[in-house]
């Protein structure tokens, strides 16, 4: 083997070893992936289960979410029963969960309120949910959600606007039961190796709707820069995100529609050379007044953990 070949695959050995595969992205650590690895290390954790075919399995996750899923549900392509699957989890359950595993809650341009978000998924290869299956998902009621009323199931949609995160009605979108307090929803929809978040909505109806305007400041508006903002709704378990309204700057930032008269508090996050950044504004939807969070310099620390009592 000659020498340029052996670099070759030092580079290549280092380049994996800088990566992690969290929820449903690979993060690389790269000059302009900071910020990506900073929500990476914060967001909502994965628990692992491992699903064998001859019974019905339960599993519980270690924020108490219970899974209960029928024997023989995995096949493979051909019908033949897959035996046993390895199965991903994880769960955003509050507004600060929102924003650090980015899972804003907005479908069709309108914004919803969220009884639980989950991910699941397969890692075991070419697997779909077998003919009739149906995997139950039972969770407590967030402790920010206003009602239950109206809840159905939801899957994520990175298609309608593309590098966006949104919601669609799921194909099978049923209305998710209440009870006591917990909430109960079952789907027969598994997708493999892509974004399969499920979630537990409602619309958030509202005669007036608008954008809310957010002019972050002391923002680095440089290439180098990485800059996300939220808007947070304090009277319901629901999140915003915000993009520039301009490709050309970031001095001005927008959600979607969003119902007026709300309490709302805006956050941004920026990374820039080698620091960390944050700042928030309290206000309420529906004024002509942009919001104007100011950033300051904090560790990554105490940014997670601001983020977290949101």
């Amino acid at each position: 083997m000659n020498m340029r070949l052996i670099f070759l695959l030092c580079g290549l050995l280092l380049g994996l070893a800088s990566c992690q595969r969290e929820a449903d992205l690979i993060y690389c650590s790269t000059r302009n992936g900071f910020l990506s690895d900073f929500l990476a290390r914060h967001a909502a954790p994965i628990d692992s289960f491992t699903y064998t075919a001859d019974s019905t399995n339960t599993f519980t996750s270690r924020r108490g979410t219970v899974l209960t899923i029928p024997p023989a549900a995995f096949r493979h392509a051909n019908g033949s029963i897959v035996p046993t699957v390895q199965l991903e989890f994880r769960e955003v359950l509050n507004r600060g969960d929102m924003v650090l595993s980015g899972t804003p809650t907005a479908a069709y341009n309108m914004l919803i309120e969220s009884g639980g978000m989950f991910l699941l998924r397969s890692l075991t290869p070419s697997v779909e949910l077998n003919n009739g299956a149906e995997i139950e998902i039972r969770n407590a009621v967030p402790t920010a959600t206003s009602t239950t009323s109206g809840m159905r199931t939801f899957l994520s949609d990175t298609t309608t606007v593309p590098g966006q995160f949104t919601w669609s009605l799921s194909p099978d979108s049923t209305a998710v039961i209440r009870s006591g307090n917990s909430l109960v929803t079952r789907t027969s929809y598994l997708a493999q190796y892509r974004v399969n978040w499920l979630n537990c909505d409602r619309f958030v109806y509202a005669n007036s709707t608008a954008p809310v305007q957010v002019q972050p400041q002391g923002l680095s508006t440089t290439g180098q820069a990485e800059t996300q903002v939220y808007v947070l709704f304090n009277s319901l378990n629901a999140a915003l995100r915000a993009y520039p309204t301009s490709s050309n700057s970031l001095a001005d930032w927008e959600t979607a529609d969003a119902p007026a008269n709300l309490s709302l508090t805006a956050v941004a996050l920026q990374y820039y050379d080698g620091k960390f950044y944050y700042g928030t504004q309290t206000g309420t939807t529906g004024t002509s007044t942009p919001l104007r969070p100011v950033l300051t310099e904090m560790s990554e620390e105490a940014i997670a953990e601001a983020i977290r009592k949101l």
